[in-house]
């Protein structure tokens, strides 16, 4: 079944929609009829008639850039040698050219794009193939390029090399025998590189989302605990962010900035002063701000056993859940919090509390906070501070916002088995089913104009049905894509 395009404009559910606005294109990707062959293909959101872009023999780890538009893989040189060296390509979609990444004679161990799609980075063997060293080489997808080497006389071990927001940082991790659990950053405007860790043993890390500062999770083992420690990639210094006794559970970037929210263990007691009986201890997680250009933080005075953080796109607000525990019966009750960084609402409003459990989003604008609870569907309105029930009788599963904020793609389970789609405006409080009862749904996401959703059902272990529906139509206008899709992304791809 082919959708033709609509030519009339519909004042109806989406809103208006531009005319004239291009149609979202859809990459996605097929095995071959050839053994061992993969196709990359594409449609769009207004007319998806599908068309190949380029047939590609025994390409492996594959994947997306961040924004959608380059296809990357990695093939053996030559291609019918089973020894040959993994060289690593990327197609662009958009400019239907290959690019070549890695040069002959490289044996790619691994790669990873950088998160605003400027450029990707690779792991080559140093010596053995079992050494577990490796340079780190990265390209910036110029045509005709080479890729350079940024680790200096620094290995690399064979974890996830990950860039800085804007692309000119990277941080891996070192493999060094005697001193474990560094990291090192690389300049790709100069190719320097240097350890950023000093004497730390690391964990885990991760990039501000903006700026240059690398997060640094790590374990005090003396202590007995996990210390938080944050490193400026542009002035080459580190500096401690939690305090002496604080063991950190995990941390969330602030986006657009170089602040942070990080969650600490703390110890709650029930029965403190009772004369002859011992006080029951039970486990609670705080949460702080944390501003790391001033080195100040605060406790968030009114969560005491966050489970779930969430900033909402711009930064200005947060949202958390922070679940009530009787550690006498072990009954939790989940509430919702939302608060900000600044003084405006520095001590979170309780926006919800219900017995069931909760699933929230941020809306794209930042303006609404969607959540569920129990069977209860809530838009919370930053602006107004005011919540109120959008649906009252749906068991969801998973929900994601339209990109303009005022619709949202609901997963519910279906009575005879299987998974729905509804489309539900969340201002309106209606909401129509938009899908069949598909078994085994597994992602539903809106094209970069909202005007179709994709959904992709897994049917083995590496393929899946992919289908487009139209928002504003019923389940019948579902159009079968493809039904041995193995990934797909939109161009531009959604946040």
């Amino acid at each position: 079944m082919v959708r033709t395009p609509c030519t009339v404009l519909i004042l109806g559910l989406l809103g208006c929609i531009a005319v004239g606005a291009a149609a979202a294109p859809l990459y996605f990707v097929s095995p071959g009829e050839a053994e061992g062959q993969v196709v990359v293909k594409a449609t769009d959101s207004e007319a998806p008639q599908v068309r190949t872009l380029i047939a590609l023999q025994q390409a492996r780890a594959i994947g997306w850039s961040p924004d959608g538009r380059y296809f990357s893989f990695v093939q053996l040189d030559p291609v019918d040698d089973p020894n040959g060296a993994r060289r690593l390509f990327a197609y662009d979609c958009v400019e239907a050219k290959a690019l070549n990444i890695s040069p002959r004679g490289q044996d790619v161990a691994g790669y990873w794009w950088a998160e605003n799609s400027s450029g990707i980075a690779y792991l080559v063997h140093i010596g053995a193939e079992d050494s577990n060293t490796y340079d780190v080489y990265c390209h910036d997808l110029t045509p005709g390029s080479q890729a350079s080497k940024l680790n200096g006389s620094i290995p690399s071990a064979g974890a996830a090399s990950v860039f800085s927001a804007d692309g000119r940082y990277l941080a891996f991790p070192v493999a060094d025998p005697t001193h474990s659990g560094q990291v090192a950053v690389a300049d790709r405007t100069t190719g320097e590189a240097w350890i950023a860790t000093g004497s730390l043993h690391v964990r885990g890390h991760q990039w501000s989302l903006s700026g240059a500062k690398l997060a640094l999770q790590t374990a005090d083992e003396e202590a007995g605990i996990q210390t938080l420690h944050v490193a400026d990639a542009a002035k080459r210094t580190i500096t401690r962010v939690s305090g002496d006794n604080e063991s950190v559970e995990g941390f969330s970037w602030r986006p657009g900035s170089t602040d942070m929210a990080y969650l600490i263990a703390a110890t709650g007691r029930i029965g403190d002063g009772v004369e002859g009986q011992e006080p029951v201890r039970f486990k609670r997680v705080l949460v702080k701000l944390a501003n790391t250009d001033t080195g100040e933080n605060r406790r968030v005075s009114n969560v005491y056993n966050a489970s779930q953080f969430l900033w909402n796109a711009d930064g200005s607000y947060y949202a958390v859940s922070d679940m009530a525990v009787d550690p006498l019966s072990g009954a939790a009750q989940p509430s919702i919090k939302v608060g900000s960084f600044s003084g405006q609402m520095a001590t979170p409003q309780l926006v919800a509390n219900s017995s069931g459990s909760a699933i929230f989003a941020w809306s794209p604008d930042s303006k609404s906070l969607a959540f569920i609870m129990g069977q209860y569907l809530y838009r919370y309105d930053v602006a107004d501070r005011k919540t109120s029930v959008v649906v009252d009788s749906l068991t969801v599963r998973d929900l994601t916002w339209s990109p303009d904020g005022r619709h949202l793609a609901v997963l519910t389970p279906y009575a005879e088995g299987g998974i729905v789609v509804w489309n539900v405006d969340v201002f309106g409080g209606t909401g129509r089913v938009i899908s069949h009862a598909f078994r085994g749904a597994g992602m539903v996401d809106w094209s970069p104009q909202g005007d179709s959703l994709l959904l992709y059902m897994p049917r083995g272990a590496d393929t899946g049905m992919l289908n487009l529906l139209n928002p504003t139509g019923t389940p019948d206008d579902a159009v079968l894509v493809a039904e041995d899709a193995t990934t797909a992304t939109w161009y531009p791809a959604n946040d």
